[in-house]
């Protein structure tokens, strides 16, 4: 439902000349600065890193409290 208000609301905007956006289905075409396959394997690589410090985090509680690379920072327990 959301989707469907922020699809209006800019069609809405754009007609009264308060935006000047794209239409929602000229969103696809856009070209950015890599192929679509090198973006989805930087975000998988992200997504992996960050799944596996919560799996870890659930396998054993606790375990991800200390940050990896500013070992000075730690959270207080029952924080994660």
């Amino acid at each position: 439902m959301l989707g469907v208000v922020g699809i209006l609301l800019t069609k809405v905007l754009t007609s009264i000349a308060i935006l000047n956006v794209h239409k929602w289905y000229d969103a696809g075409k856009s070209e950015y600065f890599s192929s679509s396959l090198i973006l989805f394997v930087i975000v998988f690589i992200l997504f992996h890193c960050v799944e596996i410090r919560r799996w870890q985090e659930i396998k054993n509680p606790g375990n991800v409290n200390q940050d990896p690379i500013f070992k000075s920072y730690i959270l207080p327990p029952d924080e994660v």
